[in-house]
This record gives C-alpha cells, sequence and structure tokens, in this order.
C-alpha cells in the first residue's frame, strides 16, 4: 500500500512539474497560448526598421534603456493581439480571400501596374503571401473597431455626462487676438534680445487698444499671424481643447469683452479678445457640436474597450515571465 501511493505521489509530482514548467524562450502566457522571445524580436526588427538601428543598440547605455523600456511594450502588445483574436473570432469575425485580393489589386493600381508592385514587393523583402496575411490582419482589425463601434455605443445620457464633467476642455469660444511672433521667417526661435523686443512690442500694443483703439484695426495692421491681414484678428469659434494649453488657460479666466495681457506661447506673444463663451452643447455651432460628440463618443468607446480587454485578461489568465 505505502509502495502503491508513492508511486500515486510521483506521478502527480511529474504532473505539476510538466504543467507549470514553462516552454524554453517563453516570455508569457495567456489563456493556453505561450509568447516567445522571438516573437518580440520579430517585432523588434520591425520597429528597428521604422526607427533606425542606433536607437535600439544593445551596446550604448541609450540603446539598452530603450530595449528596456520598449520589451514589456511590446510584450503588451502581442497579449493584446491574442485577445482581439479571440475576440474575432468569438464575433465571428472573418474576411474573404476576395476581401484580401480587392485590397491587393486596389494596391497594385496605386503603385501603377503588376510589375511595379512587384517591384515594392521585391524592395521591402516581401513575398505577396505575406503581403495577403497582412492585409488580413488589417481588414479583421478594422471589422473588429467597427463591431466594437456597435456594442459600445455611448447613450446622450453618457455623452452630456462626459461634456458636463470637461466643461473646460469642450467650452466654445469666439476670440480675436494680435500675435507677436517668436520665430524668424525660418522658423527658428528668436534669441533673447529680439524675444525680448517683441515682448515689448507686445506691452506697448496692448495699451494702445486697451485705451480704446479698435482691436481688429490693430489686428491687420501690426499682427504678425499670417492670416491677419485678410481676418483681422478674427479666429471665429473654435473648442478650448484646439488651442494650445497657455493660449487656453488665459480665455479660462477672461468674460466676454475683455482683453487679455500678452500670453507667451510657443508662437510668440498673444493679445486676445474675447467675443463670447459657450457652455452649452445645444447652443455651440453645428460643426463644433459634432466635433463634441464624436471626440467624447471616441472616448467613452475607447474606455469601454479597454475595459473589455482587461476582462480577457482576468479570465483568460495572463502571466508574465
Amino acid at each position: 500500500m505505502k509502495k502503491f501511493l508513492a508511486i500515486v505521489l510521483a506521478v502527480m509530482m511529474v504532473m505539476v512539474t510538466g504543467c507549470s514548467k514553462k516552454p524554453d524562450g517563453a516570455v508569457a502566457k495567456i489563456g493556453k497560448e505561450y509568447i516567445y522571445q522571438k516573437d518580440v524580436d520579430k517585432v523588434m526588427e520591425d520597429y528597428k526598421q521604422y526607427y533606425g538601428q542606433d536607437i535600439f543598440n544593445p551596446n550604448t547605455e541609450q540603446g539598452k534603456e530603450a530595449l528596456k523600456q520598449i520589451q514589456p511594450k511590446i510584450i503588451d502588445m502581442l497579449i493584446n493581439e491574442k485577445i482581439a483574436n479571440k475576440l474575432m473570432k468569438d464575433k465571428k469575425i472573418e474576411v474573404s480571400d476576395k476581401e484580401v485580393q480587392a485590397e491587393v489589386d486596389k494596391l497594385q493600381k496605386q503603385l501603377g501596374g503588376a510589375d511595379k508592385f512587384k517591384e515594392q514587393l521585391k524592395k521591402e523583402n516581401m513575398t505577396e503571401q505575406a503581403l495577403k496575411e497582412q492585409i488580413e490582419k488589417q481588414l479583421k482589425n478594422k471589422k473588429l473597431s467597427q463591431q466594437f463601434e456597435k456594442d459600445f455605443k455611448p447613450s446622450d445620457k453618457e455623452i452630456k455626462d462626459e461634456f458636463d464633467k470637461n466643461l473646460d476642455t469642450y467650452t466654445q469660444y469666439n476670440a480675436d487676438h494680435i500675435l507677436f511672433s517668436g520665430k524668424d521667417d525660418k522658423g527658428k526661435n528668436l534669441d533673447d534680445t529680439k524675444l525680448k523686443a517683441k515682448s515689448e512690442l507686445a506691452n506697448k500694443t496692448y495699451e494702445e487698444v486697451k485705451d480704446g483703439k479698435n482691436f481688429n484695426e490693430v489686428a491687420k495692421a501690426k499682427s504678425e499671424d499670417p492670416s491677419a491681414k485678410q481676418n483681422s484678428g478674427k479666429l471665429g469659434d473654435f473648442l478650448s481643447s484646439t488651442m494650445v494649453k497657455e493660449f487656453s488657460d488665459a480665455l479660462k479666466k477672461m468674460k466676454p469683452g475683455e482683453v487679455s495681457k500678452p500670453v507667451k506661447t510657443e508662437f510668440g506673444y498673444h493679445i486676445i479678445k474675447l467675443n463670447s463663451k459657450v457652455t452649452e452643447l445645444d447652443k455651440m455651432t453645428d460643426a463644433n457640436k459634432q466635433n463634441i460628440k464624436t471626440a467624447i463618443s471616441n472616448k467613452i468607446i475607447q474606455e469601454k474597450v479597454q475595459k473589455e480587454f482587461e476582462k480577457q485578461k482576468k479570465d483568460m489568465g495572463v502571466k508574465i515571465y
């Protein structure tokens, strides 16, 4: 009996050891599938071709640090790829040979015919079959994204709630400005002496409009914004999120009718006149209203997709070695 128990225990130990041992070269496991270092290296080669070999040179400190940072990101990307493949299977997302061939034909036409198409493949060291596999993958990802848009489409209430929580981002302004550029004709930053002169000119101009000079006439005459000659400094209706931070921050503190002191941004010095501020979605221009709804909808969908991927990771079980 003792001998029998010993044999059973030995067999169980072998089974446990066999189950827990990871295959050689494995860097992660999701569900029953493994991700191997060779998979990571394959992606890394694509990165090197795109960004250049020097960035990931293991013989330099910078290269070592870059490799250290990129490895876990690639593993996470490959894990998400496995999850996406599972979701495609669950949602019965398929791509036909006809769809793939249509994309190949389109690409051939863009390149100027079959011969030039083959030349391009040779130049990129790629077979037509490899290209088709890449196209199939892209089409599946596109279909999965479209399915997410349907599955996670936000309600009107969700959009309104998100809008109300982020008024600073989605406020619509109408403003005019006068710019004194901080860059030269070639787009390079001015030196400190020239920049100081621009600052003094901006302050002097601010005093002029503050004392009653017509803002738009001054903008047309003095502003270094290339469009000022045509629009007299009028920016029209825009969302705060479309402007650089310093410009938006200045607008948040202003009331309609006010003119700001010179505001320094990466573009130079701005004198801003606020004409109106709209914080109700229904009262905005149709274009801005649609832009906001699209931006919020995309944000909510993205958050829901992220939660779905996190749920899949938890359900499938993820282990990083």
